[in-house]
């Protein structure tokens, strides 16, 4: 019965989300008022298949979304408290992920929100087990941010937006304005 139950949960969560357009250009401005940027990181040893993302719109980023020749992606949602709910490798291994506190992010308007590096481990190919963290990798992040999108950071405030607070995005800006 239980795994009727996580089968049927899987559908019901796999139906409902949409799909998400990252952005590969520099300069963008966020298209309204109450949406923000949202910026992961991507650190796994498998190729990974799906991340769904659950909140006032659910997302879900797909193998067609994973950055090539790098680890970071940068899209756009609406404002709001969201939680990363699910994982999968290829058509074999899935998780959900059902701790809201380490999962939970906070995406504010008009901001690129780093929500922090989704560190995904497995044992080996074949194994069911995987370390999976989401990491804070602030430093490597605005480093990223600086080389690659010079023109939406100068435009829009970078903050830590995952699990815990961390006030370094904030202080460096802070100095690099001064």
């Amino acid at each position: 019965m239980r795994i009727i139950s996580i089968l049927v949960f899987l559908l019901v969560l796999t139906g409902c989300v949409a799909a998400v357009d990252t952005i590969k250009t520099d300069g963008v401005q966020a298209t309204a008022a109450d949406r923000g940027f949202v910026l992961i990181g991507i650190d796994s040893n498998q190729q990974l298949n799906e991340v769904h993302i659950r909140g006032p719109k659910n997302i879900k980023l797909t193998q067609a979304d994973m950055p090539e020749g790098g680890n970071y992606l940068l899209f756009e949602l609406p404002a709001g408290s969201y939680q990363i709910s699910y994982i999968s490798l290829g058509y074999a291994y899935g998780w959900v992920l059902d701790d809201d506190e380490l999962w939970a992010v906070n995406i504010k308007p008009k901001a690129i929100n780093y929500i922090g590096d989704l560190s995904v481990k497995q044992q080996s190919q074949f194994s069911p087990y995987a370390d999976i963290q989401l990491r804070n990798r602030a430093s490597i992040a605005y480093s990223y941010m600086r080389a690659r999108f010079p023109v939406t950071l100068e435009n829009n405030s970078l903050h830590y937006s995952g699990p815990g607070e961390d006030f370094f995005l904030s202080h460096i800006q802070q100095g690099a304005s001064e």
